[in-house]
């Protein structure tokens, strides 16, 4: 038996590596044995290896009779190859994907070892002669390869672009998949599940940081490419599918479109149908392999963006037209006839899709939470937010209106591009109708309702994509001097847009971590609270959302902030990070969510300077972590804006919840020399207790100006600031926050007229 398995070349091969490795480690530990030092001695066992490893595989493993020392000069130099890349694959593993060392050891023990068995295979023991009709056999792999390189090596220009909420959502879906958990039970999203699953893969493999989800959104990008040129060239022409990535990359970085979102896998799966449309006008008929391609794009781009259903609904029917036409005298009983036995594969792939869908749904329990979250949310109360309308049909017949109505004749680069882009869709449908009007007009239609949410953003990239490659297959046939003019014009016009990307290119990625070490060193488990939408910084902080809402928006506090607080009260956390003067969609914190507020507000305090909310029991304790002395305070929120105190006075009326002996009010000054003067006063009811007066280039420009003087309990007290000596550019601004939390008597004055608003004093005030 043992003979029998000699006698595979292979077998041979792995038996000599079991045995080299032995040797050599047993070559450097016996010379680290007697005290030589261990890189002396990791080079000698290297040496000694290599030539032990070549011995063994040029008279047993590969049984060679070539001149030895040729031979052993291919032989170290795959040697050094697979040294080289396997080197780099750890790295890559280890410090952007963040996979296990040890995990990361095993995959690249199997890259490494594969690189040395075919590379001594096919070049160190074979004797190579230089055939070219046999190189012509590898021509059609040398540019897929090419191809997917050069993708892969420009995706990464936006690897330490900053992070984004939806982008975090989606690797935080990730995570909650690749710990055991569930999307909607375990983790609140109003979108469907396919981009979790797919990137819990990765999450599996024990990628956990932004980068390293993003290096893997960039090399499945750069895979799928490879497959569009190899699967289309031939059908449609090679030179769409050579600059289309590089457009939709333009597009990613003009939009926030570089970063790890759903919309990536529902643009590249409408491009697949719209090809796929394409080439059944062509040929008028489908491949098996077409077949099975269009039910699976339907599918995962629906289960990746809901919204793409109306694209997807369409593209159906232009399938069906276009065969009902193909047809030379249409009858419905034998079309039906026709059309099942055609196509009877995409209904059966197609159904068991969804079938699998449903069954993973009713197999987690989730299948009620996930027409509550990702339907009646998205359909009855995030279209009152968003303003996209939930009724299909009205979006299907208003679409072309929509685009119109985006037309602003105004020279910012957003309205540049945006007719730049009605130009080319202009463009493709002018080409395009050369060849059929019908055709012409149903796949504009097709290409606008890929933008059915927006057309600008990182929501339109379904637009672009879909724009991209049409217009690239039509501009295919023009001179060539015009397509190598309008491709130098477009890196041009690449490299301006992405010059802060080339410069960071090599940069690592920039986290400021003393806010994430304070967190942690505040926060002793493993999940985090925040009520907001910063996503993100769960990864940053290596930490999971402390419920199943990642972040907290208004159409999901309308259902689900009883949850949400519950969620608080339950787990009792240390610290939370809530910020009630921050906004999303125009709608602040304060007002959507205010039972967790006004919860926040009576059993946390404020420290300004992490933006932190720490438990009131656990403030000593934070204290000594910190070492650092946190201010008490009871009406604390963020500043909303400055307002410019030009010949201006201003009073506040405090009236203090507790002794204090100082209050600091927020200054900026905004201008390197400032003549401008100041003067603050305090009054005790109506006697004047506190005066000083200093010019404002004194001041640390956005600094605390601090007022120290005992308040007492339940007094009333005016603040007066007033300014002399201003004018454009010498002035000073106070800064003030709504004052709408109405948690006190204090009140605002600007000129002897009420305002609504505080000033920021108030954010920080300390007790006796």
């Amino acid at each position: 038996m043992f003979q029998k398995l000699m006698a595979r070349q292979e077998i041979r091969f792995l038996f000599v590596g079991i045995l080299n490795t032995i040797v050599g480690y047993g070559i450097y530990a016996f010379l680290v044995f007697f005290h030589m030092h261990y890189l002396v001695a990791n080079t000698i066992s290297t040496i000694l290896g290599v030539l032990h490893s070549y011995l063994w595989n040029r008279y047993f493993t590969f049984r060679s009779k070539e001149k030895a020392g040729t031979e052993l000069i291919k032989f170290i130099s795959v040697y050094l190859l697979s040294y080289v890349i396997g080197t780099c694959t750890l790295y890559l593993f280890n410090h952007y994907l963040h996979i296990s060392p040890y995990l990361a050891g095993l995959i690249n023990l199997v890259i490494t070892t594969l690189i040395s068995y075919f590379g001594h295979k096919n070049f160190s023991f074979k004797k190579i002669k230089i055939n070219f009709q046999e190189l012509k056999k590898y021509k059609k792999y040398i540019i897929p390869v090419i191809l997917c390189c050069a993708s892969f090596l420009v995706l990464l220009l936006f690897q330490n672009v900053s992070e984004f909420t939806d982008e975090g959502d989606v690797m935080l879906g990730a995570l909650t998949l690749a710990k055991g958990g569930y999307i909607y039970s375990d983790f609140a999203s109003q979108h469907l599940p396919f981009t979790y699953l797919f990137f819990s893969l990765f999450a599996f493999l024990g990628v956990h940081s932004i980068l390293g989800f993003r290096i893997c959104l960039y090399l499945t990008l750069s895979l799928f490419f490879t497959f569009l040129y190899v699967r289309y060239h031939k059908k449609i022409g090679s030179l769409p599918f050579l600059l289309y990535p590089f457009v939709y990359m333009f597009f990613m970085s003009y939009t926030l479109g570089s970063r790890v979102l759903s919309e990536h896998i529902e643009s590249q799966c409408l491009v697949l149908l719209i090809l796929e449309l394409i080439v059944f006008w062509k040929e008028k008929k489908l491949s098996v392999s077409s077949k099975i391609i269009i039910p699976t794009a339907i599918v995962v781009s629906i289960l990746s963006a809901f919204v793409s259903i109306i694209p997807c609904f369409v593209i159906v029917l232009t399938f069906i037209g276009l065969d009902i036409s193909f047809e030379p005298h249409f009858h419905f009983t034998k079309y039906l006839q026709h059309f099942w036995k055609e196509y009877k594969l995409i209904i059966i792939v197609g159904l068991g899709l969804v079938g699998l869908f449903l069954g993973y749904l009713l197999v987690t329990g989730t299948l009620e939470e996930c027409y509550k979250q990702a339907f009646y949310l998205n359909t009855e109360i995030y279209s009152k937010y968003s303003g996209y309308s939930s009724n299909p049909l009205k979006t299907m017949i208003n679409i072309p209106f929509q685009f119109l109505q985006s037309f602003q004749l105004k020279l910012t680069k957003d309205n540049i591009i945006f007719i730049a882009l009605a130009f080319i869709l202009f463009l493709y449908g002018y080409e395009m109708s050369k060849k059929s009007i019908g055709f012409s007009l149903i796949t504009v239609y097709i290409i606008l309702l890929c933008g059915n949410r927006t057309f600008f953003e990182f929501h339109a990239l379904p637009f672009y994509a879909a724009l991209s490659i049409c217009a690239l297959y039509v501009i295919q046939n023009w001179p060539k001097e015009i397509i190598v003019c309008g491709t130098f014009v477009f890196v041009i016009a690449f490299a301006m847009v992405n010059k802060t990307n080339l410069m960071n290119y090599l940069k690592p990625r920039s986290v400021d971590t003393t806010y994430y070490n304070e967190v942690n060193q505040l926060n002793n488990s493993d999940y985090l609270f925040r009520v907001d939408v910063s996503t993100s910084a769960f990864l940053d902080a290596e930490k999971m959302p402390g419920s199943r809402f990642s972040g907290l928006v208004p159409w999901f506090a309308e259902i689900y902030e009883d949850e949400y607080l519950n969620d608080i009260k339950e787990k009792n956390p240390n610290i939370i990070y809530y910020e009630p003067c921050s906004e999303v969609w125009g709608h602040y914190y304060k007002d959507f969510v205010p039972k967790i507020r006004n919860y926040i507000f009576q059993n946390y305090t404020y420290n300004s300077h992490y933006h932190l909310w720490i438990r009131k029991d656990y403030l000593k304790d934070s204290e000594h972590l910190l070492q650092n002395d946190f201010a008490e305070y009871s009406n604390a929120y963020r500043y909303n804006y400055p307002y410019p105190i030009q010949n201006n006075y201003l009073e506040q009326t405090i009236y203090p919840e507790a002794n204090l002996r100082k209050i600091n009010i927020f200054l900026g000054t905004y201008h390197r020399t400032n003549y401008s003067h100041l003067l603050f006063e305090i009054l005790d009811d109506d006697a004047l207790v506190y005066q000083n007066e200093f010019s404002a280039d004194h001041l640390i420009d956005n600094s605390w100006y601090e007022i120290n003087y005992p308040f007492l309990k339940g007094k009333k007290y005016t603040i007066r600031i007033t300014s002399k000596y201003t004018n454009f550019s010498d002035f000073v601004a106070v800064y003030i926050a709504p004052d709408d939390f109405h948690l006190d008597s204090n009140q605002l004055y600007i000129n002897g007229e009420n305002s609504n608003s505080d000033l920021l004093m108030e954010m920080f005030y300390e007790g006796v």
